[in-house]
């Protein structure tokens, strides 16, 4: 039988939507427990998304975990769609000058008057979207990064290959780097925002959006799958996310002279074997 036949039974729809709910609902608990709640939004979102492609009819969440998913969900300003529209461009205006302006300039000699004039708006516009430079900046890295993050939780929800989603994980990672050179650029320099470091800030955001991968980890550890005992989530994914931005680094040492997505086949290698070569003595 077709899987569109088999979706559109009820004997599959009623144990996979309750499945699913319960699935939900721990997620959502084990979220709020690690105080990660900001990420349910996501969790639901991708959940709703393949439960419609697997033919479910009811996709819902326990009161309490829908109550904090929508805590997440930023309420949409009241008057008509088109006015809405029109707001919503002229801020993704401003945020793409900003980031050419702060690429170009530096963020410290950057200025809010030369965004509003490379954005086309009066400087007041500038201010009615944002509360001053490093807002801005804030906003700019945060947002421009929801995407990636959505796309990267999606892959690992999917299949059941668990190394596989982690290496095709790291894939969406490296192209998005190399496709947003100038925004990644900016999480690397050393700005002070919210009295943190832009980095910090970044990589704490990006920790707390990928619920997904601290399953994974879990997961793997479960099923022995890696070679190192009860490998410790944190160190995982700043071991991940840190070998590749010295992959990264090495990169803007030549001078962005090569295709940085060149790289993904020898990062997804060492992350999978290591550096020590087959039949050569292991540590420990």
């Amino acid at each position: 039988r077709s899987m569109r036949t088999i979706s559109s039974s009820p004997l599959f729809r009623a144990p996979a939507e309750a499945f699913l709910r319960e699935h939900l609902r721990r997620v959502s608990d084990y979220l709020d427990e690690k105080g990660m709640s900001q990420a349910m939004p996501l969790v639901f979102r991708t959940a709703l998304s393949e439960g419609v492609r697997a033919g479910l009819a009811e996709i819902s969440l326990p009161a309490q975990a829908l109550e904090r998913a929508l805590a997440h969900v930023s309420a949409p300003a009241p008057g008509a769609g088109g006015v809405r529209g029109s707001l919503d461009a002229m801020r993704g205006k401003i945020m793409d000058a900003a980031l050419t302006v702060f690429a170009r300039d530096g963020y410290h000699r950057a200025t809010m008057d030369a965004v509003a004039t490379l954005a086309g708006v009066g400087k007041g516009s500038v201010y009615r979207y944002f509360k001053g430079k490093e807002d801005l900046l804030h906003t700019l890295i945060i947002e421009r990064c929801q995407s990636i993050l959505a796309g990267i939780n999606q892959v690992l929800s999917e299949g059941d290959d668990l190394i596989e989603q982690v290496l095709e994980a790291v894939r969406l990672w490296m192209e998005f780097i190399a496709g947003n050179q100038e925004l990644y650029g900016l999480i690397q320099n050393e700005v002070m925002v919210h009295g943190a470091s832009l980095r910090d800030v970044f990589f704490d955001h990006l920790r707390q959006s990928l619920p997904m991968i601290k399953e994974r980890v879990i997961a793997l550890n479960r099923d022995a799958r890696i070679r190192m005992d009860n490998l410790n989530f944190d160190s995982a994914f700043y071991g991940i996310f840190g070998f590749i931005d010295g992959v990264y680094y090495k990169w803007l040492r030549y001078g962005r002279t090569y295709d940085f997505t060149d790289e993904i086949p020898v990062v997804q290698d060492v992350l999978l074997y290591g550096f020590v070569g087959e039949g050569l003595p292991h540590p420990g």
